[in-house]
């Protein structure tokens, strides 16, 4: 199968297949010779794309004049699309890692302590510190869900942290929902009774 070149991609071939051609005033980068679908129902193909000030200024196919270019690259028949762009963010998770606690990338004890004692640094007194995701990438691994992995995802303890969260309710889960843990300020103030601190819905 021949490879897709995205357009955004495409500064990597300027160093190849190039002729100088065009005059004053001309296109930057003319890219022929290609199969490039547009995205556009009115002409979803063409066979060359003129660039110019990092836009695209002009699509045409075969048999059609070409405008002047100061550069050309030869696709050689090759597949060109526009670059993609996936800009789907769940905006309340990712707030909520930001503007509170991301323990996402978290898988042991000194990683632990350290998140929520700048949590608790960051966060005015009193304010809960939540959720968190803890044991995430070490779970996921490299495009894996984990279940292949091996891997043991960190368990904590409320020992841990509850001499440095004295002033903030604590109730962080597990990247999978599966487990929160409580610290002892927390637990205060739900009416529960844990000795770690480790919740999972039985309690």
């Amino acid at each position: 199968m021949r490879p897709l070149y995205f357009l955004l991609l495409l500064s990597l071939l300027l160093f190849t297949n190039c002729e100088e051609a065009g005059e004053p005033g001309s296109n930057d980068l003319l890219l022929t010779n290609g199969k490039v679908w547009t995205g556009d129902p009115a002409q979803p193909w063409a066979t060359w794309v003129a660039v110019k000030d990092g836009r695209i200024s002009a699509i045409g196919s075969n048999g059609e004049n070409t405008p002047a270019s100061l550069q050309t690259i030869d696709l050689q028949g090759q597949l060109m699309v526009p670059g993609f762009n996936d800009s789907h963010v769940h905006f309340t998770s990712a707030g909520a890692l930001l503007l509170g606690i991301n323990l996402l990338d978290v898988n042991d004890e000194a990683g632990f302590k350290q998140r929520v004692r700048e949590a608790t640094q960051r966060l005015p007194k009193g304010s809960w510190v939540l959720r968190g995701d803890w044991g995430a990438y070490e779970a996921w691994g490299v495009g894996s869900d984990g279940s292949a992995t091996g891997n043991t995802v960190f368990t904590p303890h409320r020992s841990m942290i509850d001499d440095i969260t004295p002033e903030h309710p604590v109730l962080v889960t597990r990247y999978d929902r599966t487990e929160g843990l409580a610290n002892a300020l927390a637990l205060e103030e739900l009416g529960i009774t844990s000795e770690t601190g480790l919740l999972t819905g039985e309690q």
